[in-house]
């Protein structure tokens, strides 16, 4: 999905500057994932996606923020790991 989301020639390969837009994105989510990874975990659980959410001005309610954890946490521990915070934020923006 992201790299579609930099491959602005539409070539089906990332050039270096697309790369570097790239990078620089994911240093953006990164800063933000561990603003809120309150306890250190290198996760985040329901309540730190929810203040992370706040922030971008999604006012979600508990139930349905509860139901975006389980749908992108991949290691079904109930948290969310950074590479799935990125993907369900991403989502997010796309769908909403």
């Amino acid at each position: 999905m992201m790299m579609k989301m930099f491959d602005r020639d539409f070539s089906g390969q990332i050039e270096f500057n697309e790369f570097v837009h790239l990078v620089n994105y994911v240093e953006q989510w990164k800063n933000c994932f561990y603003r809120f990874d309150r306890d250190r975990s290198g996760s985040i659980d329901a309540n730190e996606f929810q203040m992370a959410l706040r922030t971008f001005r999604y006012n979600l309610s508990d139930n349905f923020v509860h139901y975006l954890v389980r749908r992108f946490d991949r290691t079904h521990r109930n948290v969310v790991a950074f590479d799935d915070f990125i993907y369900a934020c991403v989502c997010l923006q796309v769908n909403l």
